[in-house]
């Protein structure tokens, strides 16, 4: 019987007992629960800036989510619908009412490390670039 060498049988066990890989944390359809609540702050959109208040009541596909109020120059105010999640980014869609500057559109949050929330506002779905941008804080 001849004998295994040692280098041999080491990488086989330690082939044999890899861990596997970690799991990517996945974000559920509810979201996280850290965004619901009022957000305010300050939104830039061509040069223009105006106030933004946020509330975010509830997190159910396809379900009211909360409103809006713009301010300061853009004088609306809105409902959201939650639309979803994609990694840590949450979509709703916007209905505006208010003054004929208003546009609906899509809203996209991510709360940031720093415990703020990211805001993006697109024109449309096919919109890749954000039309409006906003760093929000809790109320």
């Amino acid at each position: 019987m001849g004998r295994v060498p040692a280098a041999i049988l080491l990488g086989a066990l330690l082939i044999g007992c890899e861990a596997p890989p970690p799991e990517t944390p996945r974000l559920d359809d509810e979201g996280p629960p850290d965004v619901v609540g009022t957000w305010a702050g300050e939104v830039e959109e061509d040069g223009l800036r105006y106030k933004l208040l946020l509330t975010i009541d509830h997190l159910e596909q396809g379900a009211d989510a909360g409103k809006t109020a713009y301010t300061g120059g853009l004088d609306c105010t809105g409902t959201l619908t939650y639309e979803g999640a994609d990694r840590r980014v949450l979509s709703f869609r916007e209905d505006l009412h208010g003054s004929p500057n208003c546009a609906d559109g899509r809203i996209d949050v991510r709360l940031r490390s720093d415990g703020r929330l990211g805001w993006t506002w697109y024109r449309s779905d096919a919109d890749r670039v954000p039309d409006a941008r906003a760093t929000l804080d809790r109320e």
